[in-house]
């Protein structure tokens, strides 16, 4: 369980990271604001707020998820001090929740690949910003662990886990103090970053890579009343929600490797990445729905029954991978029967997350904190029931 609070951990700390890195750098309104004599720093803080409002409920749904590891941590750390003298050993920690840390940080190094030197002792500046997400993620991820010491008594215990819930916010203050600085010396310098990146990109781009997208071949097989319906999906996803299509194929590789393996819990592992990637292609059906083209819904005509029929398609074909390359790594390494629990768990949870997104989705922008409790709670109560099975 403190595992899977660590991952939870990072995941939130990697999507408040990317989201504040995209509203800073890819915002929309850069080009207009660039023109305009504008104050950086205000500008920073108005996206900080506006990103704040749209991701509230990150807060509370994890609060809702880590709530069962907080309370039986607490339960342990009392026995095991209580025991100290009589039985050493590791000290059971207390998960942390790092997004305040995260949420600031993200405009830190959202921020700082801009303040560069000058371009002829770097002549590729633009190269920071692909590196800068992912040195703030491996640096918050690695401060979310520490290693197992001797149990204290129990006052000091519980100081140490007040400080260290505390520590987040005391990080978010350190890393604030250099925003307003951060953002006049290098926010408007960045469009032109941008610009740069834009024009090389332009100049190597495929004209013909404008129209592919990933399964867009599959539109061919489906009924005439659901291949519009589809390929506006397959299109939408693929260029807007990239990374959650991305992001299930990561989940499929590593279901694959943990479940080639001739250990006992080798399927019950890649069941619970089947699991994940399930849910979290269910979420990118979320979003399809609360950020859909004004202009889609006017042109095309009402979805109806065609086009949720299409998107639950869609849908299933995203999450497919991580099944599949899960169970068939079980297969081929430990035998057919014990590939079941990955084909059932990971089934069921494809299935529940089509229809949960399907219905979340007439939320629109509500539709994620609906989505994700529920999925949270069903995802664990199918692994209960695939270990309770397996078992």
């Amino acid at each position: 369980m403190g595992s899977i609070s660590l991952w939870i951990a990072i995941l939130v700390v990697s999507v408040l990271s990317l989201d504040v890195f995209s509203r800073l750098i890819r915002g929309v309104d850069r080009d207009v604001l660039s023109l305009l004599p504008i104050d950086p720093a205000r500008v920073v803080r108005a996206l900080l707020l506006q990103t704040a409002v749209a991701r509230w409920w990150l807060v509370p749904c994890a609060g809702i998820v880590l709530l069962p590891v907080a309370t039986g941590r607490r339960r342990a750390v009392g026995r095991a001090a209580g025991a100290r003298r009589r039985l050493p050993g590791p000290r059971p920690h207390r998960q942390r929740r790092r997004a305040p840390a995260g949420h600031r940080g993200g405009r830190v190094q959202a921020l700082r690949p801009a303040a560069r030197r000058p371009a002829r002792r770097n002549p590729r500046p633009q190269a920071a910003f692909l590196y800068a997400p992912g040195l703030l993620v491996l640096a918050v991820g690695r401060s979310s662990a520490s290693p197992p010491t001797r149990c204290p008594p129990p006052p000091r215990a519980r100081s140490l886990a007040w400080a260290r819930l505390l520590s987040p916010a005391a990080a978010a203050v350190a890393a604030g103090a250099f925003v307003p600085g951060l953002a006049r010396r290098a926010y408007l310098r960045g469009t032109a970053v941008v610009s740069e990146i834009d024009a090389r990109y332009a100049a190597l781009e495929d004209p013909r890579e404008a129209g592919r997208v990933y399964l867009d071949w599959v539109v061919r097989f489906l009924p005439a009343p659901l291949r519009t319906f589809a390929l506006d999906d397959l299109r939408h996803g693929w260029r807007a929600r990239r990374s959650f299509v991305t992001g299930a194929w990561l989940l499929a590789v590593a279901a694959a490797a943990v479940g080639w393996t001739e250990r006992a819990d080798g399927p019950l592992r890649a069941a619970a990445l089947a699991v994940a990637g399930a849910f979290v292609v269910g979420a990118g059906g979320v979003l399809l729905a609360a950020d859909e083209p004004p202009f889609l819904r006017a042109w095309l005509p009402p979805r109806g029954a065609p086009g949720a029929l299409a998107r639950a398609v869609v849908l299933v074909l995203w999450g497919l991978p991580p099944v599949v390359l899960g169970a068939l790594a079980v297969w081929l390494r430990v035998g057919a029967p014990a590939s079941h629990p990955v084909w059932l768990a990971g089934g069921a949870a494809l299935a529940v997350a089509v229809g949960l997104s399907l219905g979340a989705g007439r939320l629109r922008q509500r539709g994620l904190v609906v989505y994700t409790p529920v999925a949270a709670v069903v995802g664990v109560a199918l692994l209960a029931w695939t270990v309770v099975g397996g078992t």
